[in-house]
Parts: structure tokens; C-alpha cells; sequence
């Protein structure tokens, strides 16, 4: 990534994708709880994990890139990838576990 367009288009596509972090949880929770007064602790307990995992992100992040005159950002975007790939792919087991590895099931 080099030159001053190139983090512009990033920071766009990012701030453009990124209220999916915000916006999926409920929707995913809302699913999941047949009984609604367990709705908010359960929101709180999955936003206590999103929560624990940006705090940990952050320093692990900066240990993978090191310090010095040579950044390893690759393996920045491979662990920052395999993050999300992990979070996709339990969002998937739940609604597997949920409605079945049907597409089109209505909720």
C-alpha cells in the first residue's frame, strides 16, 4: 500500500463496512433467544466478548508487526483476515445450529 490515495480508499471501505461489527450482533442474538427477558443479558455477555477481543487486538496486532525500520504488515492483514474469517465462521454455526444448513429458511 503506497501513496495517500490508496489509505483514502481504505479508510472508505472500511468506515463503510464496518457497522457490521455494530449492526449483526443483535440481529444474531434476537435469533438465538426464544425466551426475550434473556435478551439483553445476552447482548451484554456477546458485547463483553467483542469488547475483549478489540482489547486484545490492538497489542496483539502491534506485537505482530515488531518495531524497527522493516513493519511486517502482512502478517498484520493475515491475522486481522484470520480474525474475521473465525468471527464469520461462528456466526455460520449459529445459524446452522439454529435453523439447519438450509439457505432460504425464513427466521
Amino acid at each position: 500500500m503506497k501513496g495517500e490515495a490508496s489509505l483514502i480508499v481504505l479508510a472508505v471501505l472500511s468506515g463503510f463496512v464496518s457497522g457490521v461489527v455494530i449492526g449483526l450482533p443483535p440481529l444474531c442474538f434476537v435469533a438465538v433467544t426464544a425466551d426475550r427477558s434473556k435478551l439483553g443479558t445476552r447482548m451484554g455477555m456477546g458485547y463483553a466478548m467483542i469488547g475483549l477481543g478489540v482489547l486484545a487486538g490492538g497489542p496483539g496486532a502491534g506485537n505482530i508487526l515488531g518495531s524497527g525500520q522493516h513493519l511486517d504488515w502482512q502478517s498484520v492483514w493475515a491475522f486481522s483476515g484470520a480474525s474475521c474469517i473465525a468471527a464469520g465462521l461462528g456466526y455460520a454455526a449459529i445459524r446452522v445450529f439454529k435453523y439447519g444448513a438450509q439457505i432460504t429458511v425464513k427466521a
